[in-house]
């Protein structure tokens, strides 16, 4: 059980950014009309924070080590 904790911290603290971003991105979306450099740029960024998250996940977890 300890050894999860250090994981599912990460997981909360990765999981609060991600929510924080996506809200910031929603607020910027409504104040404007989205342009197309405006959602390929916060697609971008979502595939970014997601290959972290999996990284993260995968070196905490110990999966990537065979």
């Amino acid at each position: 059980m300890q050894e999860a904790l250090p994981l599912v911290q990460q997981f909360h603290n990765s999981h609060n950014r991600l929510v924080d971003w996506m809200m910031g991105a929603e607020a910027q979306l409504q104040c404007a009309e989205p342009r197309e450099e405006d959602i390929q740029r916060l697609e971008q960024d979502i595939q970014g924070i997601y290959s972290q998250y999996v990284q993260q996940i995968i070196c905490h977890s110990g999966i990537g080590s065979f």
